[in-house]
């Protein structure tokens, strides 16, 4: 089980026992509206995910982020896609609880996961973002990144590992 840390933030790789969270977030229209699949999930459906496909990915972890201090559950990050041949990955990361919008997790999120990334050895970094999601874009280019291109209703971001956020 990989576990990375920040200032603010604690993120454990996600477990069966986060399931109610997940489930609940991808529920939530505010939440799911940004995302490429958003059909709102069962604990069923996420279960068999799970284990069918999650934990036989070797190309992908997700976490849960936690306040460091209050251990309250705020989001999700993770890394997919990685190819460690082409040495590159996507990013992902959600903050869902409400509470911890607009005060800079996301950024302490996507930092802390370019860091591990570059770590793994991985060179360059994408992140696929919904073409309505304002915050999302303009944290992704505070951070470095460049635009690609857009399909389907989404925006390609890219950035180089080997620069500081």
């Amino acid at each position: 089980m990989h576990r990375l840390t920040s200032s603010r933030m604690i993120f454990d790789e996600i477990t069966p026992a986060d399931a109610p969270e997940l489930v609940a977030w991808r529920s939530d229209p505010n939440v799911i509206r940004y995302l490429n699949e958003p059909v709102e999930i069962t604990l069923e459906s996420h279960t068999k995910w799970y284990y069918e496909n999650y934990l036989n990915d070797p190309t992908r972890v997700d976490f849960i982020m936690k306040d460091r201090t209050t251990q309250t559950k705020i989001g999700t990050a993770g890394l997919k896609n990685i190819d460690n041949i082409l040495h590159t990955c996507d990013i992902s990361y959600m903050i869902a609880n409400a509470d911890y919008l607009q005060k800079g997790y996301g950024k302490e999120a996507n930092t802390a996961l370019c860091k591990w990334a570059a770590h793994l050895g991985l060179k360059s970094i994408f992140a696929v973002i919904h073409t309505d999601n304002v915050a999302s874009k303009m944290l992704i280019l505070k951070m470095g990144f460049q635009y690609l291109s857009t399909e389907n209703g989404f925006e390609r971001y890219s950035r180089s590992l080997h620069q500081s956020p």
